[in-house]
């Protein structure tokens, strides 16, 4: 039985800019640890000045808007999770406790802290569902929470 579905769209600007305002400290509030070491293996420099010759300033845009992209989908899943769960943002629903991973498949799936597991399963929530879809502009999510009965 479906217990709740979410979705939420967000412009992928605003997370650049704010990628560009706060670096680490940024990616630190929004991703869990083991969405960080993801984000932080593929983007180590914390980040990149745009301010240098005109190729260089092109590649650091590149990568900032890459990495922008990147913390805009993970934003999308918790938010579109916390409204399928009905909550918002609310610990133990909180961003460090909602994590993003893939399947063997690669297919986005929700990854949950032990705290939030922990209430999900006395919920009776049993499954979750992820799918996650960014353009240049906007990165949205879509979440199914399923349970044993409602």
């Amino acid at each position: 039985m479906i217990y709740g579905i979410g979705t939420d769209i967000v412009a992928v600007k605003r997370l650049i800019a704010l990628w560009r305002r706060h670096g680490a400290l940024a990616a630190g509030k929004i991703l869990t640890k083991d969405e960080q070491t993801d984000f932080f293996a593929l983007f180590p420099r914390v980040p990149v000045s745009e301010s240098g010759a005109a190729e260089e300033e092109k590649l650091a845009r590149r990568e900032n808007e890459k990495a922008g992209r990147f913390l805009a989908r993970r934003w999308a899943a918790k938010e579109a999770f916390a409204k399928a769960l009905g909550t918002g943002i609310l610990t133990p629903a909180s961003l460090s406790n909602i994590g993003v991973a893939h399947n063997a498949a690669g297919a986005p799936t929700f990854a949950f802290a032990p705290e939030l597991a922990g209430k999900l399963a006395q919920m009776g929530i049993s499954a979750s569902f992820l799918s996650l879809s960014d353009e240049r502009e906007y990165a949205v999510a879509f979440a199914v929470l399923e349970s044993r009965q409602r």
